[in-house]
């Protein structure tokens, strides 16, 4: 095994990197690694080794890590001024399709205006719009389906399909196009992407802001409505429109008191303002009063989980390419071995092959195998551009590494309907990286991407799998009656292998002779790579929304239950509520919950499930649940021993297919919620007996066993109580 490079990361000077509570500059990187100033004292300098600050990228690091691109860049505090948003994604959903439609605009005709195509009088400006409008009214931003639209509006999810896009509109529906701007909107669009150094959230309209925010209601009102609403919180426990009527008396006598003295009458609020003010009373204090304090102390208990412990890609080239199985088949010598049902069903295939190759090393960053070329597909690759691959390629039998990866820089793409769909576009934006598409018809702008696949098709197809495809069919190792399929399995493993041991390996003339591994390991060492976002706006970027109770001991997901001391005293202040709650696929012992305007990022209870995927829990909690229908809560053994043989078994099938499984969506996680429904309970086990990584010593090296190990010894029917904060012996004899 060769020797794995330092992973050296390449801060800007006007970057900024939160480790803890503290913000920090790099001042200087070095052969050791950073020295940083702090923010709030600029006479104070820290040093932070490479392997330290690899590690907080991570989220493996003692305190939480944030990284923010640019972010003391006079443009970008312009712009976080005018949007009222630190970042992209931070923007409502309901208005981020209108912000990328104004960056079209703006870019193409500054794209333009570069090449000398358009002028920048007024005249040259209305010409370029007539010449832009037809090209951006086919992209998504540009259209609004009233029916999705109105859903927008009022803050409700729009339902997807398998794609990640929203559903086909039913026939008959409205489809509406914005309308072009004229010379003076994009002129004032331009002017205000130039102040803010292009920075794409400045675009966000100021309507958030519209409106008569003066009172409606005359103070005496007023003053009235909320003696009446703290009224709610009394020992008689009146209804809330028992309240209302005593509102309307109080102000009827007021307004007969008024009209003696020739004053004008009181308007009586609303029964929606009126409940408002009592929903905005301190809830614990409503129930105190409406009940007694011990009794609110017993309901506003919390659940208390301790302290919770937290360049390469400067230009990135994203592609798809068609998949013949049977041409490939066919020219490795395999075809004549397989069985006819597999040969049928190979005829009809028609798989895509998704890459994004880093331009200065020419090291293939990510790579997905898929049946159709969709949104969904596009980000999935962009998330694995982020990630170590190593597990995978150490998966696929693979002699070197696969431990390239890096942040986004400048990402292009064709004009595929994956790659300009909004989706695709809003992750890209979201995650600090620049959008751009070549010329239709101009594949040398994407050249490097394009002679990758060359390469593919010549070495690969009759090459490396003619040696080592057909081998494994005439060994008898293949069972194609059992993968009647497709022989995807065996495809998938040898691109990870032929990508890591071969392509990497060899000399690439674009590097004159080096290979792209030793070209990646040189530029690492000379100016680093783009960092990568932290773990809590990855989990914005990419995390699946859903809307969970908040209740006394947390929000619960899936059996999974989630809470920390700012969610905590949330409820202590509204009660039981509706929150909006994240969960990134790739780890579900972190979610992250918004609370107001703020999302806060909380622990999962159970650390045992930090690391877990969300597909591997989903399986673990569907067989829990098929099996022990009748028990209230389980045990620890139980629920581990089924995480572990459930994880045995993903961790074969990566092995085999580890660059096409199935992708997480927001639907996969709804339709498992439906299927546990409420009687699928996770045990709270106590901390104290959980420590330990979850997969410390537990995964055994072989085969998987079939069926899923029941320790002999289990514990009673009985639920475990919730650990609540105050004495874990509270309430017992």
């Amino acid at each position: 095994m060769t020797q794995t490079p330092p992973d050296r990361i390449s801060f800007g000077p006007l970057d900024r990197i939160c480790i803890g509570a503290v913000a920090y500059t790099c001042v200087e990187t070095t052969e050791v690694g950073h020295r940083l100033r702090r923010v709030d004292d600029p006479e104070m300098f820290e040093t932070v080794s490479h392997a330290a600050m690899a590690a907080y990228e991570k989220g493996e690091g003692d305190k939480p890590y944030r990284y923010d691109r640019d972010w003391f860049q006079e443009g970008k505090v312009k712009a976080r001024m005018r949007s009222g948003v630190e970042h992209f994604a931070d923007i409502p959903l309901r208005e981020q399709p209108k912000v990328l439609w104004k960056w079209e605009y703006c870019e193409r005709f500054e794209l333009m205006a570069t090449k000398g195509e358009a002028e920048r009088s007024n005249s040259g400006m209305e010409r370029a719009i007539a010449k832009i409008a037809p090209k951006v009214n086919a992209l998504d931003c540009a259209k609004i389906a009233r029916r999705i639209d109105e859903k927008r509006k009022k803050g409700k999810p729009v339902p997807l399909n398998k794609d990640g896009k929203p559903r086909k509109v039913r026939s008959g529906t409205v489809i509406q196009l914005r309308e072009p701007p004229s010379y003076r909107t994009l002129q004032r669009w331009l002017a205000i992407l130039e102040d803010s150094n292009w920075c794409i959230e400045a675009l966000r309209d100021g309507y958030r802001h519209c409106g008569d925010r003066t009172p409606q209601i005359e103070p005496e009102a007023h003053v009235v409505m909320v003696e009446k609403a703290r009224g709610y919180a009394a020992q008689e426990r009146p209804s809330k429109e028992k309240q209302y009527d005593r509102l309307e008396n109080a102000i009827k006598e007021l307004n007969d008191q008024r009209a003696l003295t020739g004053l004008e009458a009181l308007t009586l609020p609303s029964k929606r303002r009126f409940y408002a003010e009592i929903g905005n009373l301190d809830a614990f204090w409503v129930y105190a009063r409406r009940h007694t304090p011990e009794a609110a102390a017993r309901k506003f208990a919390g659940v208390d989980d301790g302290p919770m412990a937290t360049r390469i890609g400067e230009r990135i080239e994203m592609d798809e390419w068609q998949v013949s199985l049977q041409k490939l088949l066919i020219r490795s010598g395999a075809w004549d071995h397989l069985s006819p049902e597999t040969r049928k069903a190979v005829k009809r295939a028609r798989w895509w092959l998704y890459a994004a190759i880093d331009r200065a090393s020419r090291v293939i960053l990510a790579m997905r195998l898929v049946e159709r070329p969709c949104a969904a597909e596009a980000v999935a690759t962009i998330r694995m551009i982020l990630q170590d691959k190593s597990a995978l390629a150490d998966a696929a039998g693979a002699i070197s590494g696969w431990f390239m990866h890096t942040g986004l820089g400048t990402v292009v793409t064709d004009w595929g309907s994956a790659f300009r769909a909004e989706e695709t576009r809003r992750v890209v934006r979201s995650l600090g990286g620049t959008y751009t598409h070549p010329a239709a018809g101009n594949p040398g702008m994407r050249g490097t991407v394009e002679r990758m696949f060359g390469t593919l098709e010549t070495r690969f197809m009759p090459h490396f799998v003619g040696r080592t495809f057909s081998n494994v069919v005439q060994k008898g190792d293949y069972d194609a009656q059992a993968n009647a399929d497709l022989p995807l399995d065996v495809l998938a493993r040898l691109l990870v292998r032929h990508v890591v041991d071969d392509y990497h390996r060899r000399p690439h003339q674009g590097l004159g002779g080096a290979t792209p591994y030793d070209a990646y390991c040189q530029i690492m060492k000379r100016t680093g790579r783009i960092p990568i976002h932290d773990t809590n706006t990855l989990r914005a970027v990419f995390g699946i929304e859903e809307t969970c109770a908040l209740d006394n001991s947390g929000v619960e997901m899936l059996g999974l239950k989630y809470q920390n001391k700012e969610l905590f005293e949330f409820f202590t202040r509204k009660g039981v509520c509706d929150v909006l709650v994240r969960v990134d696929p790739e780890d579900v012992g972190f979610a992250s919950v918004k609370l107001g305007e703020d999302w806060v990022t909380v622990p999962c209870r159970q650390r045992e499930f930090r690391g877990v995927p969300l597909r591997t829990w989903i399986e673990t909690a569907d067989e829990l649940n098929a099996r022990f229908k009748e028990r209230a809560a389980l045990s620890r053994p139980i629920v581990l021993g089924t995480l572990r043989a459930i994880d045995d078994v993903a961790a074969e099938y990566k092995r085999k297919a580890g660059i096409v499984d199935a992708l997480d969506t927001p639907e996969a996680l709804r339709a498992a919620r439906e299927r546990l429904g409420l009687g699928f309970r996770l045990p709270e086990w106590d901390e104290e007996d959980a420590g330990g990584d979850l997969l410390d010593g537990v995964i055994p090296v072989g085969a998987v066993s079939e069926h899923v190990p029941i320790p002999e010894d289990l514990p009673n029917d009985e639920p475990a109580e919730d650990w609540r904060m105050g004495d874990r012996n509270e309430g017992k004899s």
